[in-house]
């Protein structure tokens, strides 16, 4: 190709015809789930196992309903006026050092702290 690019004789060779290129054979069949996934990382395929086999593991309830105490001292810091926006992000908030570590958009607050519990 660089030959060419810069004006270089290329020789090229014949191609020589054989009686073993003239049938091809292809055979299709039908594969496992897994081999059809194979190009999913490692992490897509745990989830689609978690998805099928443990559905309500992934349930998020739509209250807060007997919250552990990590996720009530949480709610409480957000609620509190002590409350800040993240320094980069200011429709971002963040809880304080010492507690429960969530970043999130304001108007999540309430999902994330569903969705901490859950978890």
């Amino acid at each position: 190709m660089a030959k060419v690019q810069f004006g270089k004789k290329v020789e090229r060779e014949k191609l020589v015809l054989s009686d073993k290129w003239t049938e091809t054979k292809i055979t299709l069949s039908d594969r496992e789930a897994s081999e059809k996934d194979h190009y999913l990382t490692r992490l897509a395929r745990l989830t689609k196992v978690i998805e099928k086999e443990h559905p309500s593991l992934l349930e998020i309830p739509e209250r807060l309903t007997k919250p552990d105490s990590l996720i009530d001292q949480a709610k409480a810091y957000f609620n509190s006026k002590e409350s800040t926006s993240h320094w980069r992000y200011s429709s971002e908030v963040h809880t304080k050092s010492g507690l429960l570590s969530i970043a999130v958009a304001k108007d999540n607050v309430p999902r994330a702290l569903r969705f901490m519990d859950a978890l």
